[in-house]
């Protein structure tokens, strides 16, 4: 059992969701990946009703092969077990026959938000590298805003090979506004453009434009984060303390094997350990 309700649902709601894991008496449960989801898709509407189909939606690709109503029954139960609750008498999640489930405790709803895939407008590919780490870096700061939800990086990507509006990403991800962006280089100068859209109606509600030099891009990406706060009325208690690489060309390498990391392919991975040892190697305070 909890240690109390009211602190269960502190919990829920603060950054241990966050972090995939609950207490119970003082001590943190790790969640499985398919019952955080579906904790995470309760507590994003709760008192609503979340069908079983959003669930299959967000739980699995529309291309994965699963027993969908064993894998999502056993994913709730395991989900029950860890917050001590009962399907016969529930204190937090209540099954709603035949429809899906209902997150039963009130919740105060934090405003959340998805970092799109950022679109490369120069010609040559090889600056991929540059976009991806930009949104990564996007989603990690806006993360360490308190009051403010962010989709992870494994939800948004899913949507870079099909484009979706932001309504269908609001539903699908459960929060209320879809950040897009485009990334155009040229030399040492750099263009992005950012757009934040309500997933209620798609309109947009901020939009701007950066032009500045690459050594100025955690200047570009501290500037759309405040912006993003701002447009979601979150109050900020101060600004963003980021610990910055001083040598944005060490940070360019680390970016790149970042890149190539993800990739997971054997040759892959080899380069990316080259350019991590290039980036330690420009490293000021490397001997």
């Amino acid at each position: 059992m909890f240690d109390s309700h009211e602190r269960a649902v502190r919990s829920i709601r603060g950054r241990y969701l966050e972090g995939r894991r609950l207490l119970k008496r003082g001590m943190p449960i790790t969640l499985r990946e398919q019952s955080f989801q579906v904790l995470a898709a309760l507590v994003e509407r709760p008192g609503e009703i979340v069908t079983r189909e959003e669930l299959r939606k967000r739980l699995w690709s529309s291309d994965t092969f699963v027993d969908f109503e064993v894998a999502l029954n056993s994913a709730v139960s395991r989900l029950r077990d860890a917050l001590g609750d009962s399907a016969n008498s529930p204190s937090f999640i209540e099954t709603i026959p035949k429809r899906g489930y209902r997150f039963v405790v009130p919740i105060a709803k934090r405003p959340a938000v998805a970092v799109m895939p950022f679109v490369n407008q120069t010609a040559d590919t090889k600056d991929e590298y540059l976009i991806g780490g930009l949104t990564d870096e996007l989603i990690r700061v806006l993360s360490r805003i308190d009051g403010l939800r962010v989709a992870g990086r494994s939800m948004v990507f899913r949507y870079q090979e099909r484009p979706c509006d932001a309504r269908q990403i609001g539903r699908e991800l459960g929060v209320e506004a879809v950040l897009e962006g485009s990334v155009l280089r040229s030399g040492d100068r750099i263009r992005v453009t950012v757009n934040l859209v309500s997933a209620k109606d798609g309109f947009n509600l901020w939009a701007q434009r950066f032009d500045s030099n690459l050594k100025d891009l955690f200047g570009i990406q501290d500037e759309v984060c405040m912006a993003v706060a701002e447009a979601l009325h979150v109050h900020l208690a101060a600004r963003i303390q980021e610990s910055r690489p001083s040598n944005v060309q060490a940070y360019m390498q680390y970016l790149k094997g970042g890149y190539l990391l993800k990739k997971r392919r054997p040759g892959d991975v080899q380069r990316a350990f080259v350019y991590f040892r290039e980036a330690i190697r420009r490293c000021p305070t490397h001997s």
